[in-house]
Formats: structure tokens, C-alpha cells, sequence
């Protein structure tokens, strides 16, 4: 699949999306182009055309009161709705094990973080033992601790 076709089906979903965000309500095509600024216009009135011919979106025209072009309105229709939700779904199904991996690789690196912080404690602690009392030292060590979690 080439990366054209790729973006043009991503842009698509997002724009499903878009307009599920409105419900039942109608949006403008003004705020679609603004929502979608890289999609040149002949670009989004064709996946529009295209998502209506499915039965997905359809769309009022109104006419304005003063001259000018018809004014377009657009919306999900139940089908488009559901299209939509099964997108969504599918995509938390493709994502689920990314993330999970992801999740565990922070956990891991959070455990990594802490197994070297206590280690770097430890020595320090050990080292600073003569140097000063227990109070003083048990201070320090909090400090360093604070200051470690920030850092790593």
C-alpha cells in the first residue's frame, strides 16, 4: 500500500471521527476545512461525495440569504456511525499490544530506576557512615533520593 492511499484512508477515519464528534447535529464545511487545513478542498468535497455515496454522511444544503455559493452541511448517518464506533474498536484491537508493551517497558524502567537509586543510597550511605551523624545522614539521604527521582 503506498503512503498516498495510506494518509487518504487515515484522513478519511479522522475525518469519521470529526463528525461523529457532533452526534445527531449538523457541522459546516467551513469547519471541517478549518479542522482539516492539509486536505485541499476539492480533496475533502470528493471523500465527502464519496462517503455520502456509501451512505455514511449525507448532507443539507442551504441557501443563503445573501448571493453567494449553497452552504453545506454534513453529519454521520446511523450506518456511518457504526463504520465509525467499528474503526474505533479495530484500532484499539491493532493498538492494544503496542501499548501494552509499552506499559510494561515503563514499568520495567520505572523498577530499573528504582533498584539504582537504592543502590546508589546504599553506597552512599555506607561511604558517608563516619563522616557524619545518623540524623544528619538520614537528611542527606532523603535530599539525594528527591534529587535522583528527579533525575532519572
Amino acid at each position: 500500500m503506498s503512503k498516498k492511499i495510506l494518509y487518504g484512508t487515515l484522513d478519511t477515519i479522522n475525518l469519521l471521527i470529526f463528525l461523529s464528534s457532533f452526534g445527531e447535529k449538523y457541522t459546516t464545511s467551513s469547519k471541517l476545512r478549518e479542522k482539516f487545513p492539509d486536505i485541499k478542498r476539492h480533496t475533502l468535497d470528493m471523500k465527502l461525495k464519496k462517503l455520502k455515496e456509501q451512505k455514511l454522511v449525507e448532507w443539507l444544503i442551504k441557501k443563503p440569504q445573501i448571493a453567494g455559493a449553497d452552504k453545506r452541511e454534513y453529519r454521520l448517518t446511523k450506518e456511518g456511525v457504526k463504520v465509525c464506533n467499528d474503526l474505533i474498536e479495530l484500532n484499539f484491537k491493532i493498538l492494544e499490544p503496542v501499548i501494552n508493551k509499552m506499559v510494561q517497558s515503563d514499568l520495567k524502567s520505572s523498577k530499573l530506576n528504582e533498584e539504582i537509586i537504592n543502590n546508589i543510597l546504599m553506597e552512599f550511605s555506607e561511604e558517608s557512615t563516619d563522616m557524619v551523624t545518623k540524623e544528619i545522614l538520614e537528611e542527606q539521604v532523603k535530599l539525594l533520593r528527591k534529587s535522583l527521582e528527579k533525575l532519572l
